[in-house]
């Protein structure tokens, strides 16, 4: 659920600053993206803002949060979020501080605090913004959850980021080659299918570890004949079998984003988090 119109305004206001920070500044961020939706143990959530490292590898450095009301200390769901992007910190925007919690089993743990003193002054917020994101820089290398531990919300949501970022690219390609097509499903039926058959036929050569190692994206669509034969039998088969067929070259704009996800899961243990591919066939 997204706050009220007065929070979601302010978020804008916060992000709008930190751009201009990251831009001129010297941190580890590259972009700083509002209410993007990811999938959590406590459910669908939506941090008013996420900091990137690298977005399209799911590595963000930090997420803030805008409580609209003081009552909640638990912070569950805040928590939740952080373990689902890697992390083991996250920051709650109140109304007399900026408080910097770090997430433990027996309960999230109060590092640091940054005064308001429910000031109203824009400069204010500004000063303090920049101290936080100087406090994010340290905390985006020391806070991060050890790749062998993260939770499979986090393999989750990269399977979709590769998924989205993948899509107009493939849409685009399709709507061009539906033209005179004998196909009953639509363009976007279609993109749908080859994103996710693509998906699937890097997530099989990952796991039977028949993929070469730091393969470039655009050699694997050409020798993923070859390397898909060496499947396990009725897999496959019928990996070959599906459509689009393997001779067809993703559009550069896809390959990249699979090639990111190549890249992400050869550095964590994503094996072991099976459940996450189970839940991203039934993820809207």
């Amino acid at each position: 659920m997204l706050p009220n119109n007065h929070l979601q305004l302010f978020a804008q206001q916060l992000a709008s600053w930190s751009e201009q920070i990251i831009e001129n500044g010297r941190t580890p961020f590259r972009r700083v993206d509002l209410f993007h939706r990811l999938q959590t143990s406590a459910g669908v959530c939506y941090p008013p803002l996420i900091f990137w490292i690298n977005r399209q590898s799911m590595i963000a450095g930090g997420l803030l949060f805008l409580p609209d009301s003081a009552s909640d200390t638990t912070h569950v769901k805040e928590a939740a979020a952080a373990a689902s992007l890697g992390l083991r910190h996250f920051v709650t925007w109140e109304t007399e501080r900026i408080n910097i919690w770090e997430t433990a089993a027996e309960g999230n743990i109060l590092v640091s605090s940054l005064p308001l003193a429910q000031t109203q002054d824009p400069a204010v917020f500004h000063h303090r913004l920049y101290e936080l994101i100087d406090h994010l820089k340290l905390l985006s290398v020391t806070g991060r959850i050890d790749t062998n531990e993260i939770s499979s919300y986090y393999l989750l949501n990269l399977l979709e980021e590769t998924l989205t970022l993948s899509f107009p690219a493939l849409l685009e390609n399709c709507r061009m080659q539906l033209s005179g097509s004998t196909s009953t499903l639509t363009a976007e039926e279609e993109a749908q299918n080859w994103n996710r058959l693509t998906l699937l036929r890097l997530l099989s050569l990952l796991n039977w570890e028949i993929l070469p190692a730091n393969v470039p994206m655009d050699q694997l669509t050409a020798s993923s004949e070859k390397l898909l034969a060496l499947l396990p039998e009725p897999l496959g088969q019928t990996l070959l079998s599906l459509t689009p067929e393997t001779s067809i070259n993703l559009p550069a704009e896809s390959a990249v984003a699979f090639h990111h996800l190549l890249l992400r899961l050869q550095q964590i243990d994503w094996r072991s988090q099976t459940t996450a591919v189970k839940k991203l066939s039934t993820c809207s």
